[in-house]
């Protein structure tokens, strides 16, 4: 937990990438949450750097807050985990999901994805500590559900896992907790279906339109499922070992009905991304954020299940440790892609203080060694690492197509800016606690 702490500080600027540039920028803005497609989990994530901006710190304390912000939640659920819930096995799953399927999404934290999967660990120690049997223990277990329901679209498949495995084996169910369950999830599709974002329609209607093309390549060769079979196993390796040996666990315990209700919903959720997304077997942040499901329905099942004497705990213990160990060895080389990117950011804002404006452009097609840059987050990042330095002198940067784009070129003025795709502001629109841009118009800028 220090080490994850220590890295927090050391890698603060690599996380503002991405939505992790989106989110921080528009906490610092508005001095306010930034909650987005009914993802309330999101408050949760903004909760350190809220209270720095509010505590009018230094935009660099503020950052770094922002990247402590997930170590002291994880922090707070292990302590739980293990004081409250008296669940040793769960506390171990929420370690080992600080390293494990996040080689990408450790510098772009994809907020509603990582803390819903980490609460969910947690939600599936408070079902196993039946904590649900008091009026009060049951109002906070109805604000995990319904927080759950509403932190990413596909984490119902990890709620409805844990709750059918658990009350099965229970064999009985509390008709309070038959209504908490109706009530939750009636106004979580009620609420979805009457006040879906564009964001969300798109994300379900394009891969809709496309699902016949998209089937057809992905399991129209056997060399297919092969690639993915060895995917799952090379990038996945410990959460495909876990449920391989639960589920080994549950035959021999002539639990069959647990086995294959384990390998139903893991089958389910992984046929689920291959039938709408392309090339599933590809690393990438965007699949990491898809397959991160797999760390709860994997690792929580195992440690579980799994019953150990002392010497067995101290070599899991000892694997743990390993685990982490490697994998954070593997995020911090993989850091150097994203130091990368940050430094080549700071070179132009560099070059951008030798001018007297505040408003550039880069033709990345002149420059394709600066290929990273071309991210719809650029010009946030830029705001942000250039207020670092010089909080009254910040600077924006855009592709140069963007800018000349005609729908945005018509809106833009000298009193304006363009904050990411068609987003145009005017200036002083800018909370001017952390960010002042000059007036003028948007000038090239050469590397």
């Amino acid at each position: 937990m220090l080490l994850y702490a220590a890295a927090a500080f050391i890698f603060s600027n690599e996380r503002i990438f991405l939505d992790g540039s989106y989110y921080f920028f528009h906490v610092v803005q508005s001095e306010n949450f930034h909650i987005e497609h009914q993802r309330f989990i999101l408050a949760v994530s903004q909760l350190l750097a809220l209270a720095g901006v509010k505590l009018n710190l230094s935009l660099q304390t503020v950052l770094l807050l922002n990247s402590l912000n997930p170590v002291v939640y994880l922090w707070i659920l292990f302590l739980l985990s293990v004081y409250w819930l008296k669940q040793e096995g769960l506390a171990r799953a929420l370690l080992l999901s600080s390293v494990c399927g996040i080689y990408f999404i450790y510098f772009i934290p994809m907020y509603e994805v990582w803390y819903g999967c980490v609460l969910l660990i947690f939600f599936a120690g408070v079902l196993e500590a039946k904590l649900y049997d008091t009026p009060l223990r049951r109002t906070v277990f109805a604000l995990l559900l319904i927080t759950l329901l509403f932190s990413y679209p596909l984490i119902f498949i990890g709620v409805i896992y844990f709750s059918v495995s658990h009350f099965l084996k229970e064999r009985m169910m509390s008709r309070a907790l038959m209504l908490i369950y109706a009530a939750a999830f009636l106004v979580w599709l009620f609420w979805k279906y009457f006040f879906i974002s564009d964001y969300e329609t798109g994300k379900i209607e394009y891969p809709l339109s496309q699902e016949g093309t998209i089937v057809e390549q992905n399991f129209s060769h056997a060399g297919n499922l092969a690639d993915w079979i060895l995917f799952l196993f090379r990038i996945y390796t410990e959460e495909t070992g876990a449920l391989l040996i639960t589920v080994f666990i549950f035959f021999r315990r002539k639990q069959r009905w647990q086995a294959l209700w384990l390998i139903g919903i893991v089958t389910g959720y992984l046929l689920l991304i291959g039938f709408f997304h392309v090339q599933p077997w590809k690393h990438s942040n965007y699949f990491e954020r898809m397959y991160l499901l797999l760390i709860p329905l994997s690792f929580v099942p195992f440690f579980l299940n799994v019953r150990l004497g002392t010497m067995g705990k101290i070599l899991v213990d000892v694997l743990v440790i390993l685990i982490l160990c490697w994998r954070g060895v593997q995020i911090a080389d993989h850091a150097q892609e994203y130091r990368k990117h940050v430094n080549e950011i700071q070179e132009l804002i560099s070059r951008a203080y030798q001018t007297g404006s505040s408003k550039f452009m880069v033709d990345f097609s002149k420059h394709p060694e600066l290929i990273s840059l071309d991210e719809w987050s650029l010009p946030m990042e830029a705001l942000i690492l250039s207020s670092l330095t010089h909080n009254s002198r910040t600077v924006t940067v855009s592709w140069k197509a963007d800018i000349e784009n005609p729908l945005i070129a018509s809106r833009i003025t000298e009193q304006s800016f363009r904050l990411r795709l068609d987003e145009v502001y005017p200036d002083d629109w800018l909370n001017k606690k952390y960010f002042r841009l000059r007036e003028g118009v948007y000038q090239e800028l050469d590397w």
